[in-house]
């Protein structure tokens, strides 16, 4: 998440990494104000090897970052997911279990 956001910010945007942990799980926020993405790519960027239409030639990658985000967050019984700011730019986030489920 973090590299997505160092990619795809432009020079003199900003990155904001959070952590927030309450009684029942920790969650690990990236927000970014680079282009964001599309309601048409919503789903695809959680698949591996699909890249978001902000993508370009600059920007390295052959989309198995995401798509590996959410699978790791699965098989921990966590869940990971984003969203498009409305400011601008983008925000991710991991949310992990505290206990075993």
């Amino acid at each position: 998440m973090l590299d997505n956001a160092l990619a795809y910010t432009p020079e003199g945007g900003t990155v904001i990494v959070a952590m927030n942990v309450s009684d029942e799980c920790a969650t690990v926020s990236v927000a970014d104000t680079g282009p964001g993405w599309s309601e048409a790519d919503s789903l695809r960027i959680w698949r591996c090897f699909s890249l978001s239409s902000a993508a370009s030639a600059p920007t390295p990658g052959i989309g198995l970052g995401l798509g590996l985000v959410r699978a790791v967050a699965r098989v921990h019984h966590g869940e990971a997911d984003g969203r498009t700011r409305r400011e601008g730019g983008a925000e991710f986030w991991i949310r992990l279990p505290l206990t075993k489920t």
